[in-house]
């Protein structure tokens, strides 16, 4: 079996995986695709996840959770605990990422910041759970409910001129799209060879995996590295999964991971 592609079938990600599937079929891939329910397992499904040269996988978070409970799936998912905190980008990147300026803090050191001053960037500290990334003011905050000692990385906000989504396959980028433009959004194919290059140039050479999704902005100071999204999971916003998909197929190695 030299290739294989797992997607979600759910009906509520279907602008996420129907895409893949279909290039999977145009490719004559083959395809399993499963149903998210209560009963998912796959250790029972009938398959050897070990075989394919290439795996591809796509679906939502949940998706994603429940196939690490299966090791063999899970030692071939392009994905890492470290690779998605906002600490490691800043070791990684420098002032390349956004929050360069910020640092690790608890729920509750955020609270007495906002309650002390201005509104903070805060995303979690962790992988697969916690709360919404985003610019919070005491208010919003509190209504997050967020444990006093969860942890989470807290930084300035930083004024975006556009938001952009960019593909590495095989620590290359391959494909993209804007996704926010003036804090509205813009989905298309404005700016985006300038993203990519953008993109390559602040963390072609230090991404922490060699297949994973960056979103980068424009900035009055210049280009900004946003964040880390893992492959699997990210949405496509105006970017033509085909190409993706084209990517991971052709001639890329057997099983993707962190970079040693």
């Amino acid at each position: 079996m030299p290739a294989l592609v797992v997607v979600q079938n759910n009906p509520a990600v279907d602008a996420l995986t129907g895409p893949v599937s279909r290039r999977a079929r145009d490719r004559d891939v083959d395809l399993l695709d499963l149903d998210l329910g209560p009963r998912l397992d796959f250790a029972m499904v009938d398959v050897d996840f070990t075989e394919p040269d290439i795996l591809l996988f796509h679906g939502s978070v949940g998706f994603l959770r429940r196939a690490f409970l299966h090791e063999p799936l899970a030692g071939r998912l392009s994905w890492s605990e470290d690779a998605f905190r906002a600490s490691r980008w800043q070791e990684l990147f420098g002032s390349a990422y956004l929050g360069h300026a910020g640092r690790r803090m608890t729920g509750s050191e955020i609270s007495d910041a906002l309650d002390g001053g201005s509104p903070l960037a805060v995303r979690p500290e962790v992988g697969l759970k916690g709360f919404p990334g985003g610019v919070y003011d005491a208010r919003a905050w509190r209504m997050l409910d967020v444990e006093p000692d969860f942890p989470c990385f807290g930084m300035p906000p930083t004024e975006m001129l556009s938001e952009h989504r960019v593909w590495f396959v095989g620590g290359q980028p391959v494909a993209g799209s804007r996704y926010r433009h003036a804090g509205k959004a813009a989905k298309d194919g404005v700016d985006v060879a300038d993203a990519m290059d953008a993109a390559a140039d602040m963390a072609g050479g230090t991404l922490p995996l060699d297949d994973v999704v960056v979103d980068v902005a424009r900035t009055p100071g210049g280009w900004r590295i946003i964040e880390l999204n893992c492959l699997h999971t990210a949405g496509w916003h105006a970017v033509d999964p085909a190409e993706v998909v084209d990517a991971l197929i052709d001639g890329h190695r057997n099983v993707p991971g962190p970079h040693a």
